[in-house]
């Protein structure tokens, strides 16, 4: 089960309860969190998000007051990442980052993300819609772009938060100015070729 295991509730005092728990063994990704939903005397409080910790505090209670929790494991699954990631240097200034949505989804889709660097100097992250490639621009020549794409995703409407699901790096170098512009002589020359062959 991915659910927390063993989770208790202890009165510590008057005003103070631990709810503690243990990391599910078995889970289809990665731990990056818990969240736990709890009520005072059946009414509902602001949902709480701890990271990767077993055991939380709950305190300036009332006395007498009936305490209920929830536990719930928060996963980052792989399989949610975007899948086919390419990266291709359009001209010496931009680049096209373009992929696929992934097939599996634990939740609703709100959009993607692009963490990137230029010369491995990380630059301002990239938010996204529902869309399938991105176009990077204003470069400058010889510049090498890596790109980390990530899916956004909203779990449920008690989630709050909001999941990333990620790949791996692409990278890819924009061209030098003089290698495009070698290549358009070597395109005059050929069509000055074919012409000459033509007449």
């Amino acid at each position: 089960s991915e659910a927390p295991q063993n989770v208790t509730i202890e009165v510590v005092d008057a005003y103070n309860v631990r709810v503690s728990w243990k990391t599910p063994t078995k889970v289809d990704g990665t731990v990056v969190g818990y969240i736990v939903q709890w009520k005072a005397n059946k009414v509902p409080k602001s949902n709480i998000y701890v990271l990767l910790v077993e055991n939380l505090l709950l305190s300036n209670l009332s006395p007498k007051t009936l305490i209920s929790v929830t536990v719930c494991t928060r996963i980052q699954r792989m399989s949610e990442a975007p899948q086919n990631v390419t990266i291709e240097a359009l001209d010496p200034s931009v680049v096209r980052v373009s992929w696929r949505a992934p097939t599996t989804v634990y939740g609703t889709i709100v959009g993607y993300i692009a963490q990137w660097k230029a010369n491995n100097v990380p630059r301002p992250e990239l938010k996204m819609s529902k869309v399938d490639d991105l176009y990077i621009s204003t470069l400058k020549p010889k510049t090498l772009i890596s790109v980390t794409l990530c899916t956004r995703i909203q779990r449920s409407a008690l989630d709050g938060d909001e999941y990333r699901a990620c790949t791996g790096e692409v990278r890819t170098t924009t061209p030098g100015v003089e290698e495009c512009e070698f290549l358009m002589l070597l395109l005059s020359k050929a069509n000055l070729f074919l012409q000459s062959n033509l007449h």
